[in-house]
């Protein structure tokens, strides 16, 4: 029977003489049904041994060629020398296989000649797997055996199958069934079955109409059907074993990165740290009948996609889709479209200006309305303080006499809190001023507190006019890696985009740039980065602090804001 070559395999058997070799050899002979009988050595009737010599010395001499096929797989063995005189032996069938088989007597534990072929196949680069033969002999030892192959050879050296028993005891090998531990690492929508999660068994096995455990989530699940995808296929499977990957359908609560396991046996793997982007946009609904659908498609398509972030923003009202770049997001609203049917489109965020002053001013404002019967009144004076960035703002109260009565303060504050949400150049929100109530009158009938709260929230916003009131922009901390030869492009793009550059680290192949950027200029900077790098290049940025805009920008984005709010109105 023909067969190809990716379905061969060449391992070398090797140890140190009288390890079992040869008989190891004749067991898998004869179990693959090449043989009849188990041949032994002391009877000089093996099928590896048959020159006179090893007859007569009941030791192998040479490297001897066996060859195993099933189907269209084929295993061809070389059984060595352990004699170090047959060395050569031993060199010439190390040079022609891809792995090596290394027993060792259990009763005496590792040899020179382990350690000799140890040597030998890590020479090679090859991969080495230990057999601990004569497991039934007086003195075998499977633990002292396994610390000693770790302290000579390396903790990578780890047993995957257990003995029962040892030396007289000794019946064979054991199997212990672990109990189940599984990662679930990516979750899609299937438009077929559902929610399909997909796993790696990592211990145990999976088993359809099985009842499983989330430690992530505190809850049990049952699991339904398992499947082996094949690509947007999927074969029903029984079960899942121990180093295999499979999927499983709706699961209510597990998501990417969760650990499935045996309820009475918990076991939390460690989960999964994804690389979140910066690129955000903000997505609406194309109709109002996208809009019923908006929110449980995007949270539907983090979970396909846990490196996308979907966020509303309680300041700006906006949903934002957050991902390493415009085609990622792209793609995700392309899924959406097509899975769940829904139509949402994107633009950039809105920036989170602020607004505050930069002089002492007074104002005042008396309210009065008189429409027959009971009136309203209130009169106030306000004194307006700008303060240190970040600051926030502060209500004060400096009234004597008791010209704005005690009870009626806090309906000032209150109408003056309200204002600060929106200021009077763009209507972005207040910071950094202190508002001061000095005096003010009140009327004994018409004095109420909805009065004052209109005369503090107009006597608030006729005096931020006359402060010199100014925009202030979210400025980031930006971290740029790119490799070395970019850096010179990078600063100056930077230069260009209002950034300060406040040092750079050197790295292996890469240096890190720090710079200071206004937010409003790195939004669309996974684009930029990836047209100045050829896509070499990543980057991350966090909030650091806000400041005044420059006079040449500020109109510019008053205008914008202004459109933006007139065009929401319309």
């Amino acid at each position: 029977m023909a067969v190809s070559a990716s379905t061969i395999r060449n391992i070398a058997l090797m140890s140190h003489s009288g390890a079992g070799k040869t008989t190891l050899a004749e067991i898998i002979l004869y179990n693959a049904k090449v043989t009849t009988r188990i041949g032994r050595v002391e009877d000089g009737n093996t099928v590896s041994d048959y020159e006179p010599e090893e007859a007569k010395r009941s030791a192998s001499v040479q490297a001897s060629l066996l060859r195993v096929t099933d189907g269209d797989n084929k295993l061809n063995l070389l059984d060595t020398p352990g004699y170090d005189e047959f060395l050569g032996e031993a060199i010439v069938a190390m040079r022609v296989v891809e792995s090596a088989v290394i027993l060792v007597a259990a009763p005496t534990g590792v040899d020179v000649g382990t350690e000799r072929a140890w040597d030998m196949a890590q020479g090679r680069g090859l991969p080495v797997a230990f057999v601990l033969n004569k497991m039934d002999r007086e003195n075998a030892s499977f633990e002292r055996c396994v610390q000693e192959i770790q302290s000579i050879f390396g903790n990578k050296c780890v047993p995957f199958q257990l003995p029962i028993g040892e030396a007289q005891s000794f019946t064979g090998l054991s199997m212990r069934r672990a109990p189940l531990a599984a990662l679930v690492f990516k979750t899609t929508a299937d438009p077929f079955v559902g929610k399909l999660s997909m796993f790696r068994v990592y211990r145990g096995t999976a088993k359809s109409n099985g009842e499983v455990y989330n430690p992530n989530k505190n809850q049990s699940e049952r699991l339904s059907q398992l499947y082996f995808p094949q690509g947007n296929s999927q074969e029903n499977v029984s079960e899942i074993v121990a180093g295999d990957i499979g999927a499983v359908g709706k699961l209510s609560s597990t998501l990417t990165g969760d650990t499935l396991c045996a309820n009475d046996n918990r076991i939390t793997l460690d989960g999964i740290d994804f690389t979140h982007g910066f690129y955000s946009l903000a997505v609406y609904p194309a109709t109002q009948a996208d809009l019923d659908k908006m929110s449980t498609s995007l949270a539907r398509i983090v979970e396909d996609d846990p490196s996308l972030r979907f966020t509303r923003n309680p300041e700006t009202s906006e949903s934002l889709l957050t991902g390493m770049g415009e085609v990622q997001i792209e793609v995700a609203l392309d899924r959406i479209k097509r899975k769940f049917g829904a139509s949402l489109n994107v633009r950039l965020p809105v920036v989170p200006y602020r607004e505050t002053i930069t002089q002492i001013t007074s104002s005042e404002y008396r309210h009065k309305k008189q429409t027959g019967g009971s009136g309203q009144y209130g009169h106030v004076v306000l004194r307006l303080e700008p303060k240190d960035r970040d600051e926030g703002f502060e209500f004060g109260n400096e009234v004597v006499g008791g010209r704005v009565p005690r009870e009626l303060i806090p309906a000032v504050e209150k109408g003056v809190v309200n204002t600060l949400k929106e200021g009077v150049l763009a209507g972005f929100p207040v910071v950094d001023m202190k508002a001061i109530i000095y005096d003010g009158s009140t009327h004994p009938v018409d004095g109420k507190p909805i009065a004052f709260e209109i005369a503090g929230s107009q006597a608030l916003r006729q005096g931020m006019t006359k402060a010199a009131p100014v925009l202030l922009e979210p400025v980031v901390r930006l971290y740029v890696t790119v490799p070395e030869n970019y850096t010179g492009d990078i600063i100056s793009d930077l230069n260009s985009k209002r950034g300060r550059i406040l040092g750079m680290v050197p790295e292996t192949r890469y240096t890190i740039i720090e710079a200071e950027v206004p937010h409003a200029e790195v939004q669309r900077y996974s684009q930029d980065l990836r047209s100045l790098t050829g896509g070499r290049g990543s980057y991350r940025f966090e909030f650091d602090h806000y400041e005044q805009v420059p006079q040449n920008i500020e109109q510019r984005v008053i205008d914008v804001a202004k459109q933006a709010k007139a065009e929401s109105r319309a």
